[in-house]
């Protein structure tokens, strides 16, 4: 299961602001074992609406993307 923390994290730093306040352990939990990679998906995600989608949607997008396509390498490599 992908660890979306790390890069929740990073854009945390980036923006300045605490990584509790973009989304809860929870929230990112569910993203990771659900594999989002829409923001349809995030709107199902309990407590994520409208705003949070705008501001962030796209960088967990990119996030989720970027890791399930490390995942697939790793199985293919065997690492």
């Amino acid at each position: 299961m992908p660890d979306c923390g790390n890069g929740a994290r990073k854009k945390a730093d980036e923006t300045g602001v605490p990584l509790y306040t973009i989304f809860t352990n929870e929230q990112l939990a569910q993203i990771a074992a659900q594999r989002i990679s829409s923001n349809t998906g995030l709107r199902e995600i309990d407590g994520i609406g409208e705003a949070r989608i705008k501001k962030y949607g796209d960088s967990v997008i990119q996030i989720m993307r970027g890791m399930t396509v490390e995942e697939r390498q790793q199985d293919e490599t065997g690492s």
